[in-house]
């Protein structure tokens, strides 16, 4: 579980993964679930009483026999209906990885590098870098086609949906089989980014296909954060988008239709921190004094497109 999560999306976490164990920093113990929410959730040990928990720990067996497509971690990301999904990450895409970056980085057993990335992103706890391409040509084993909208693989040099296969792939969400169902055709993933690959192999992305923004790395759904909005009284209807950043990629904006309200910006943002992990808040929020456009192509009076934008490329 992340640190950058609040209550409601850990309780949510904790119920559908099935954990029974969490860790936590004592400044954070106000954002663990209680009983109510997470009932499963037995063992409870804040970092400072970490040296008692080899006698608070659970049962395990002696020997545990672990095969390499058993799940070794589970990690959430935001969804598209609006709860987190958990990428499971089976040990050969892990073991995988590791060989990946020895061979293409030319990496030893003396090398040290520097983890300037939290270890909850699958760029942290993989590898300081962890893509399945390099920014250029795909890895190793890696297969990379790009489809068209009914699944047909277009010419080199022409945009679609960039599918990917290989043994580095997740193979897909915990408990949500439906999910990974739609994100696979005959073992390749769906990765929702559009580009291009030409002749010479070399991959280009463009543009996102499906609903998201790229803050700094992390993803966040529109509509998750449009749910909390919505949730807020006052609020008829919300619209989140991207905006362009040099640092981040993308920054999240909020435009927010709440006729009758005071437009109290500070006690909106309070309703999303207690609801949201902090790379999903608004970092801007304007107050529509009329409905929001029905059109992608409308543009309210800010000048902000009412699109749903992808981070710049390089």
């Amino acid at each position: 579980m992340g640190v950058r999560e609040q209550r409601p999306g850990l309780a949510y976490i904790a119920k559908q993964c099935g954990a029974i164990a969490i860790v936590f920093d004592d400044e954070l113990a106000a954002r663990v679930p209680d009983a109510a929410d997470a009932p499963a959730l037995a063992l409870r040990v804040a970092a400072s009483s970490l040296d008692a928990l080899g006698a608070a720990a659970l049962a395990v067996p002696a020997i545990a026999v672990v095969r390499e497509t058993d799940v070794a971690v589970i990690l959430y990301t935001s969804g598209t209906t609006g709860h987190p999904k958990g990428a499971m990450l089976t040990h050969l895409p892990i073991a995988h990885s590791v060989l990946h970056y020895q061979s293409c980085m030319g990496l030893h057993a003396e090398d040290r590098s520097a983890l300037a990335v939290p270890a909850s992103h699958v760029t942290g706890l993989i590898a300081i870098i962890a893509t399945m391409w390099q920014v250029g040509v795909a890895l190793p084993a890696a297969d990379i086609r790009v489809m068209d909208d009914d699944g047909r693989e277009v010419a080199p040099g022409q945009v679609g949906e960039l599918w990917i296969a290989g043994a580095m792939v997740v193979p897909g969400d915990w408990a949500d089989a439906a999910a990974t169902a739609a994100s696979f055709t005959a073992g390749h993933w769906h990765s929702g980014d559009i580009g291009s690959v030409d002749a010479q192999g070399f991959v280009r992305i463009v543009d996102r296909k499906k609903d998201m923004l790229n803050r700094g790395g992390f993803k966040v759904y529109s509509v998750e954060v449009e749910n909390v909005l919505r949730a807020w009284p006052g609020v008829v209807e919300a619209a989140v988008i991207g905006r362009p950043c040099p640092v981040l990629g993308e920054r999240v904006h909020a435009v927010v239709d709440a006729p009758g309200t005071n437009a109290d910006e500070a006690a909106l943002r309070t309703h999303c921190a207690e609801r949201l992990a902090d790379y999903k808040l608004p970092e801007s929020i304007r107050f529509s004094a009329e409905p929001l456009p029905r059109s992608r192509r409308d543009t309210p009076a800010s000048g902000v497109p009412m699109t749903r934008s992808a981070p710049p490329t390089t």
